[in-house]
């Protein structure tokens, strides 16, 4: 297996974990923002073994003309201490957003929600 196949391998589990509830994350401090690059909405962070482990949306502004810019979004997850600093960041891979909408769909606790709420009618 690749290197960037164990690294899939890696964010496919943490989102599988994030999913049945065995992974817990936490809402962060805004993450100072990179040279060209802004968060969007929230950080968040989990303990996976010895390692804290952050993930946050973010975007940056491109353009196409070198006139008319837009902005594009994607998901970084990186290692960091436990001042918040960051340490190394994984490589991209077509799961990290998998990760991130299951860390946002347990942060709103959405499964209670829909649970309730079709309870309720």
């Amino acid at each position: 297996m690749s290197d960037a196949q164990q690294w899939s391998e890696v964010v496919r589990k943490l989102a599988q974990q994030t999913e049945h509830g065995e992974l817990r994350w936490t809402l962060v401090k805004h993450v100072p923002d990179a040279a060209g690059e802004r968060q969007v909405g929230p950080a968040y962070m989990a303990t996976v073994g010895d390692r804290l482990i952050r993930v946050y949306e973010y975007e940056w502004q491109t353009s196409s003309d070198g006139e008319t810019f837009y902005p594009l979004r994607d998901v970084h997850i990186e290692f960091v201490n436990r001042e918040g600093q960051s340490l190394w960041s994984f490589p991209p891979t077509d799961e990290r957003w998998k990760l991130w909408n299951a860390i946002r769909y347990r942060a709103v606790n959405a499964d209670q929600f829909i649970e309730g709420f079709l309870k309720a009618s």
